[in-house]
């Protein structure tokens, strides 16, 4: 429970920000994709991306689907 408008992830430089609700069902979403394409528990995952919001969505997801980020 946070308080109204609150964010748990937010971009100074585009203005982009998320919710605590909408990383996690945006993390979950990801993790389940991860694991429909092969990724299991102890698997190892490396990701290529900018310093963008998205990247602590990719890295919850791994985490989620018992990947390991490298």
């Amino acid at each position: 429970n946070y308080p109204a408008g609150w964010r748990a992830v937010h971009d100074i430089n585009c203005g982009r920000s998320f919710t605590a609700g909408e990383v996690d069902d945006l993390s979950d979403a990801l993790a389940c994709g991860l694991i429909e394409r092969g990724l299991g528990k102890g698997d190892r995952a490396a990701f290529l991306m900018q310093n963008i919001p998205e990247f602590i969505l990719a890295l919850l997801a791994v985490w989620k689907a018992g990947g390991i980020v490298v």
